[in-house]
């Protein structure tokens, strides 16, 4: 029997926020466009961001209005925005995909569930502060040797517990793809919802070509994009990599921007000298 796995909605704080959000909020009926988009959302919640009937039927609009409770032409309607956002992807099969619900979704095995609601009564209780009595020797005697004997045993559940947790992992775990580490990292870094569009074609590519991220090499990558960014700007960097991508490059070759900028300022100061010239 397979463990039961846990699945959960990671609305980011500036959600309503998003330019796109903003955009299908000013449309007609845009309320309703928006709470039909969550909607979406934690139906394709526990299928790595897609929806479908079955695995032999894919939703049409009438499907999708019947299965929601909304209207036909809200329905309609939204899917129409959707795919005109990129929210919504209609794969060759007629599955519907939705990218951001990558970055928004979590999950947890039962096995890890009780790994982490142990360690945390742990902590709890390793923060309580501990009040000392004045009691006989032997009392305390006592009460050391039941602690020692209480930590032995707490020993022996986390070493069960994490042994469970790793044999799910080696039995059931999927290898995390660049995209979701990306996804699952972007909120710690100040990146302008454009700069993330173009990583996610950046990410894209190196899939299609057989290479990809782990997570040290992705937090360096998106610590480099962030400063790169603060520099030279975001019309800079995509053009960067679009370049990178259209040459058929492995990485980013980051010495390109100080190389283009440093010939944008050797023009700035031809024209100068030019105007001087003119002056004369």
């Amino acid at each position: 029997m397979a463990e039961k796995k846990y699945y959960w909605l990671k609305l980011p704080r500036n959600f309503f926020g998003k330019h796109y959000i903003k955009i299908l909020r000013a449309k007609e009926n845009g309320e309703l466009l928006v709470l039909f988009y969550m909607w979406m959302l934690t139906e394709a919640i526990d299928h790595e961001g897609r929806l479908r009937y079955s695995e032999d039927i894919p939703y049409d609009e009438e499907m999708l209005a019947e299965a929601s409770g909304f209207a036909l032409h809200i329905v309609t309607q939204a899917l129409q925005q959707f795919t005109k956002l990129q929210l919504v992807i209609t794969e060759s099969d007629g599955t519907l995909f939705m990218p951001k619900s990558i970055e928004m979704i979590g999950s947890e095995s039962a096995s890890a569930q009780r790994v982490r609601e142990y360690r945390e009564r742990k902590n709890s209780k390793e923060k309580k502060p501990e009040t000392v009595e004045n009691t006989e020797s032997n009392d305390n005697v006592t009460k050391c040797n039941s602690d020692v004997q209480k930590s032995n045993i707490e020993k022996e559940l986390e070493k069960e517990l994490e042994k469970e947790l790793e044999k799910e992992n080696k039995k059931g775990g999927k290898r995390e793809t660049a995209q979701s580490i990306f996804e699952r990292l972007l909120p710690e870094y100040t990146i302008s919802d454009v700069m993330a569009d173009k990583l996610r074609e950046w990410f894209k590519y190196k899939t299609e070509r057989k290479d990809g991220y782990k997570e040290q090499g992705m937090k360096s990558l998106l610590k480099q994009v962030a400063n790169k960014v603060s520099v030279y700007g975001d019309t800079a960097v995509c053009n960067l990599i679009d370049e990178c991508m259209s040459n058929g490059w492995k990485g980013i070759i980051w010495d390109k921007l100080q190389s283009s900028s440093a010939y944008r300022n050797s023009g700035d100061r031809i024209g100068n000298r030019v105007k001087d010239v003119d002056g004369w």
